[in-house]
């Protein structure tokens, strides 16, 4: 239960501090704003936050994997290392765990931005809304397809 609240807090101050980088508010205003953002484009979120946390996944994977391989052949290339080891399977253990946590340092960079390019996005389909303007003052027109579909979806 604690570690539930404990990971919704994480996630409300997250998006709050992306919405005080935004809007230049207090922090409870922005947390408040954050949240009924999330409340209601709920499905956008999600489906974001799951195709974000597949690609950080692969990225991290292919980074320590990438590693892990440029370990394994340095050690069977290099003549002095072969020679005083037995077996390179924890030198090359050590180097996944250790360049899979690098990895999910400069990956979690991803996650903010991503959250952040979707935060800037809802916000300003919901103020073009509010104006009664079709497309967004900041919205490619590429984008205009997409949320055409979406709110096809949205009356279903």
């Amino acid at each position: 239960m604690l570690d539930c609240v404990d990971r919704f807090i994480k996630y409300i101050n997250r998006n709050a501090y992306i919405q005080i980088a935004l809007a230049s508010e207090n922090f409870c205003t922005s947390a408040f704003n954050a949240f009924v953002l999330i409340l209601k484009h709920s499905a956008k979120f999600t489906m974001v936050q799951g195709i974000g946390n597949i690609f950080m996944f692969l990225g991290k994977m292919t980074i320590a994997s990438l590693t892990t391989l440029i370990g394994f052949l340095i050690i069977e290339n290099w003549v002095q290392i072969e020679e005083s080891l037995n077996s390179p399977v924890l030198p090359l253990l050590v180097i996944f765990f250790i360049s899979y946590t690098v990895g999910a340092v400069f990956i979690s960079v991803f996650s903010v931005s991503s959250n952040a390019i979707l935060q800037c996005f809802l916000i300003d389909t919901d103020i073009s809304e509010q104006e009664g303007r079709e497309g967004a003052k900041h919205r490619p027109e590429s984008l205009y397809n997409f949320i055409r579909l979406s709110k096809k979806g949205d009356k279903y």
